[in-house]
């Protein structure tokens, strides 16, 4: 797959790919640092237009959104579901084994190897309207790295945190949701390339 046009970009956030289109995205957001940083560059600019829209005395204006490496116009049906507040990336993980939710990570994959960078992009499927998702990463003794939390389904690890070439981390979603209960995805293990 060659890099991700805007249309994938306005396809992915507005939740409107399905299917082996939507893995082979996935798959390529998995391999490509561009990709993602472009993909949370544009979640970005959506989240500040969409706080943005809350200001406005009147309504009825077009989203303008032209992320650093070009991604133009991604109109108003997309400014319509953000304001919504509806996590950014599409479907539901949420399962019930063993009286426990569960809900699925998307990259990094479980067992992938990357290169060592800071600004590395997480992201989860959305386990249910409103939930307040909390990112953990831990070395491979278990140390914490780094915790971040959201309302999205997306979280950039900051600049300021050192992820070492040639090791091993986890990390895993916590979700607390609305009606006080919680969910989790399984701890997806990756390797940072020597």
């Amino acid at each position: 797959m060659t890099h991700l046009t805007s249309e994938d970009f306005a396809a992915y956030v507005s939740r409107a790919i399905h299917g082996p289109k939507l893995d082979r995205l996935e798959e390529h957001l998995e391999g490509c640092e561009g990709c993602r940083d472009e993909l949370v560059a544009v979640a970005a600019l959506l989240r500040n237009a969409r706080g943005q829209r809350r200001r406005r005395v009147a309504g009825g204006a077009v989203l303008t959104a032209a992320a650093l490496s070009g991604v133009a116009l991604l109109g108003t049906s997309i400014e319509r579901r953000l304001s919504e507040r509806e996590p950014v990336l599409r479907g539901s993980g949420v399962g019930l084994e063993e009286g426990v939710r569960s809900f699925s990570s998307v990259t990094p994959r479980d067992g992938a190897r990357l290169e060592a960078s800071s600004g590395m992009l997480f992201a989860w499927r959305a386990v249910a309207p409103a939930a307040f998702y909390s990112l953990t990463v831990t070395d491979e003794r278990g140390d914490l790295v780094w915790r971040g939390s959201t309302s999205d389904t997306l979280l950039q690890l900051p600049s300021d945190i050192t992820i070492r070439p040639g090791s091993r981390y986890f990390w895993f979603v916590e979700a607390l949701l609305t009606d006080g209960t919680t969910a989790t995805t399984d701890a997806s293990g990756f390797w940072t390339e020597p």
